[in-house]
């Protein structure tokens, strides 16, 4: 179902950046967030990805963040 999943938002981005080929990174690997100081640097880094790709100059101005 994942697959699936991936597969379809990966063709529907390729199609909107112009682009072809593997869209999202070859592994990944999940883990608990034990503490609440934790949680809160998992979470700036997500939000900070946009940033660090140069889609966006600041976090704030990425259109699909979470308020």
């Amino acid at each position: 179902m994942l697959a699936a999943w991936k597969g379809r938002v990966a063709r529907a981005a390729n199609l909107v950046l112009g682009r072809t080929g593997a869209f999202w990174q070859e592994s990944w690997f999940d883990r608990w967030l034990r503490h609440e100081a934790e949680r809160e640097r998992v979470a700036d880094y997500i939000v900070q990805n946009p940033v660090k790709a140069g889609l966006v100059r600041d976090a704030s101005a990425w259109p699909w963040r979470i308020p």
